[in-house]
């Protein structure tokens, strides 16, 4: 791998490097070509693809309404330490 390859990939990459940088990575992406390359060679014929071998599951619930009556929502309205008339306020999360 040239130096010019590194230096395009680290742009891509968004990564300022410097000279010894540069020269660091390029000899480390050589090396990943180089692995890349050798597992190229193997003979993955009959072998299922998978994506993961442990055999879990994603556990994700879906989103579900439960109403309350007038009086819970008062409760828990005044107990809310940033309200705006029926709205509980919270700290942003964003800019």
């Amino acid at each position: 791998m040239s130096n010019i390859d590194a230096a395009k990939i680290a742009k891509l990459a968004r990564i300022a490097l410097t000279q010894e940088e540069q020269a660091k990575f390029q000899a480390q992406l050589s090396d990943i070509i180089g692995f890349v390359s050798q597992l190229q060679e193997v003979d993955v014929s009959g072998v299922e693809p998978t994506a993961q071998v442990t055999g879990l599951e994603d556990v994700l619930r879906s989103d579900v309404v439960e109403a309350c009556d007038e009086d819970t929502r008062k409760k828990l309205r005044a107990q809310f330490p940033a309200r705006k008339d029926d709205l509980l306020q919270v700290p942003a999360v964003f800019e």
